[in-house]
């Protein structure tokens, strides 16, 4: 017999369940999956589950029947599976002794607007003449100490007798929150939700990072180069070629290291300086997650810290800052062995010093070459304050990198604007030609950053910033010339601007918004998928329709997949849950008569049928229909002064209390009546001591979960709370890997 497939979502039955008053918003577990199989005679079996999800352990229940032609053995089969409140149920009640088939159901089921039952109706089982013709299944939550049970019962819908109940019952599985993130290893970070503090993720989705290279240094004595990445500094071989994993690298919490953007290594000493905001000095064969032995920090009205030079003769260290605010360029002079926060030895700015721009600098003896603009200012070491250059050589490119060979008199600039490496004379003078030029499409030059030279060797070596490579010459190579070889860790970019993120539970699935516009795709992982790893699906491509997605919404019970698209235009577009590729939509809420305007976040309300979006700009909440098509006004709006809607971000949907849960941008959430329609007031508002980013509730459990925007924490309330209260508990530290938090999603 075919099994029949039943979406049922409201029946009033209430009254047939006196025996049933649990509360379901509060069990004591929420996920579990089993599969059971037992022989039953009279009036109850032992059954021991076959554990199929390495999310739950120990399952075990009863099976037990009631007035089933008493005397005959039956055989109870099938699994039942309950996610964050959803249960899905697929059961087969066989009488042995005539091979029969009883009862074959499987059917989903979903809460409805009663919290304390769960009821799928009108199930037929069986065949006509078979001991249930027709009846309804009604799953009930029973407490048992630390685990959580389904009651699964069995009724005649004609004459409502009880026919067959069993039970389903383990332990609680650990609840998992998913949060979106930008940083380049951790895109998707999932954490046990019922954790709290500095917790390091479960499991992540990440890109792999590539190199980043910016201002590199080599270290000929010991052939290797020092390549500043995100989050880490890579040491590879001066020799290496093609894709080689690193020698060392640095990398890791303790290590503090954010955005390197510039590396100097202390030959002499031993000693590593990293340019990272501030100068983090290790140890020159430091690997891993290490401390570096000391640090350097630098006034912070000073502006961005941008290159790094050692003289190792003077003992000094040299600092370019560029200040996007006063535009008070500088060079700061600090002593090697300085560690704190100590004022400079000497420091170069002022408006005579002509510093604008400045990026890369050399030390030449006793002189400074500071890349600045286009033009190479040389200042003597001992300058100080606001004094003029003693010397200016424009040049034909903006220059970023510079570095001085001294053994041939010559200087090394590169141009991040452009494809090229130009070469000086050590002696220039303003308006002097370069010896030679690199430059063309064979040298594979793509915003070259960072170079160094090798006198052993005769080689110039380059950072490569927008290919992730660095890439070498010789050292007298001139015009389109191809590099030697090519130093390179490609990143992969599965994952560009992850943005909105929502669990399929039903279907163990993660749909992520990429909010890049200029790549506009959906992604589709397992809920399990861990590391670099390729999405299972993507829906990409001109006949989607996607205009940088930016959130994502799943009907698991109609199979849809629901986007909100936020740029150039505002839309809802939707397809098949299992769509893949360049596919169009099935429909699309679109057009002047919609009124969204700069959209970023929206909620799906599928008991009834409705959707939910937050108007940012417009300071208002819209709600359309699921099946809504075309440039159609929205069924309500949620809009006007006493509303007190600042700028509303993100929006959940709870459909059993019939509520609204609204982020917004006054640092407040703010919950509406979910049938709320034009300018009516907040039923409550919770106060949140950062900026909320998104929103996402837990029904199961009773909580809520907001992200915050800067200071980068998951903070967890009651749901019915209201006011300023303290958080329930929080996530967030420098082992979470939490960068810059944008979705969050509960599992």
């Amino acid at each position: 017999m075919g099994k029949i497939r039943l979406y049922l979502l409201t029946i009033t039955v209430v009254f047939l369940f006196p025996f049933c008053d649990k509360d379901l918003r509060k069990p004591s577990g929420n996920n579990f999956l089993a599969s059971f199989e037992a022989e039953v005679h009279l009036d109850e079996a032992r059954i021991t589950f076959n554990n199929i999800s390495d999310r739950t352990l120990d399952m075990e229940g009863f099976g037990m029947y009631n007035l089933v032609e008493d005397g005959f053995p039956f055989r109870i089969s099938g699994t039942l599976s309950y996610y964050s409140g959803v249960a899905e149920i697929s059961v087969t009640v066989t009488n042995k002794s005539f091979e029969k088939n009883l009862i074959d159901v499987d059917c989903r089921i979903r809460y409805i607007t009663d919290p304390s039952i769960i009821i799928a109706g009108d199930v037929p089982v069986g065949d006509p003449g078979n001991i249930v013709p027709g009846g309804y299944f009604y799953i009930g939550n029973v407490s048992r100490g630390n685990n959580t049970a389904l009651d699964v019962w069995v009724f005649n819908n004609v004459t409502s007798d009880f026919r067959f109940r069993f039970d389903v019952y383990g332990n609680i599985s650990e609840r998992e929150i998913f949060v979106t993130n930008t940083a380049v290893d951790g895109r998707v970070l999932v954490f046990n939700a019922d954790g709290s503090g500095d917790l390091t993720p479960i499991r992540r989705l990440m890109n792999k990072d590539g190199l980043w290279p910016r201002f590199i240094d080599i270290d000929p004595v010991n052939n290797e180069i020092f390549v500043p990445s995100f989050q880490s500094v890579r040491v590879y071989r001066m020799t290496d070629s093609g894709n080689p994993f690193p020698v060392r690298e640095i990398k890791g919490p303790d290590t503090t290291l954010s955005f390197p953007i510039a590396v100097a290594v202390d030959v002499l000493h031993n000693e590593l300086f990293v340019l990272d905001g501030k100068i983090l000095v290790f140890d020159r064969n430091a690997n891993g997650n290490v401390l570096p032995r000391r640090t350097i920090s630098f006034n912070p009205s000073w502006g961005i810290p941008e290159g790094i030079a050692i003289d190792l003769v003077n003992d000094e260290i040299y600092v370019t800052f560029l200040n996007y605010l006063t535009v008070d360029d500088s060079v700061a002079v600090y002593n090697r062995t300085w560690s704190g926060n100590p004022s400079s030895k000497r420091r170069i700015y002022g408006i005579f010093t002509g510093l604008a721009d400045p990026h890369g600098i050399a030390i030449d003896g006793d002189y400074i070459l500071v890349a600045n603009g286009r033009k190479i200012s040389f200042f003597h070491r001992l300058s100080d304050g606001n004094v003029p250059p003693l010397k200016t050589l424009y040049t034909i490119v903006d220059t970023l990198g510079i570095t001085v060979d001294i053994l041939n008199n010559e200087i090394f600039i590169t141009d991040y604007n452009g494809t090229s490496i130009t070469v000086y004379s050590r002696y220039a003078q303003d308006g002097d030609p370069p010896i030679r030029t690199i430059s063309g499409s064979n040298t594979q030059l793509n915003s070259s950053y960072g170079i160094a030279v090798d006198n052993i060797n005769d080689e110039i070596f380059v950072s490569n910033f927008n290919e992730d490579s660095i890439n070498v010459y010789n050292r007298t190579d001139a015009g389109n010339v191809s590099p030697k070889r090519v130093i390179t860790d490609p990143r992969i970019i599965w994952i560009s601007y992850p943005a909105g993120i929502k669990i399929d539970k039903v279907n163990h699935e993660v749909f992520i918004a990429d909010g890049d516009k200029n790549r506009n795709a959906i992604l589709v992982y397992n809920d399990t998928d861990s590391g670099l790893k390729a999405p299972k699906r993507i829906i990409s491509g001109p006949a989607t329709s996607l205009a940088a997605p930016y959130d994502v919404a799943v009907d698991s019970v109609n199979d849809v997949l629901y986007v909100l698209n936020s740029w150039p235009i505002f839309s809802i577009t939707c397809y098949p849950r299992n769509a893949s590729g360049n596919v169009a939509p099935l429909r699309e809420i679109t057009g002047n008569n919609t009124g969204l305007l700069s959209a970023k976040r929206f909620a799906l309300d599928i008991v009834n049928g409705e959707i939910f979006v937050a108007n940012a700009s417009n300071k208002e909440i819209l709600v359309f229909k699921t099946d809504d098509n075309g440039d159609i006004p929205p069924l309500r709006r949620i809009s006007g002064s006493n509303t007190t809607l600042f700028f509303p971000y993100d929006i959940e949907v709870d459909p059993v209390a019939n509520e609204i849960f609204v982020i917004d941008s006054d640092n407040s959430v703010k919950i509406f009546s979910r049938d709320g329609n034009g300018d009516i007031p907040p039923l409550r508002v919770l106060y949140i001591p950062d900026l909320p980013e998104g929103v996402s509730l837990d029904f199961v459990n009773n909580e809520i979960a907001v992200i915050t925007y800067s200071t980068d924490y998951i903070l967890f309330y009651p749901r019915t709370g209201s006011g300023d209260i303290p958080p329930l508990r929080e996530i967030g530290g420098p082992n979470s890997g939490i960068t810059d938090l944008i979705g969050v999603d509960f599992y």
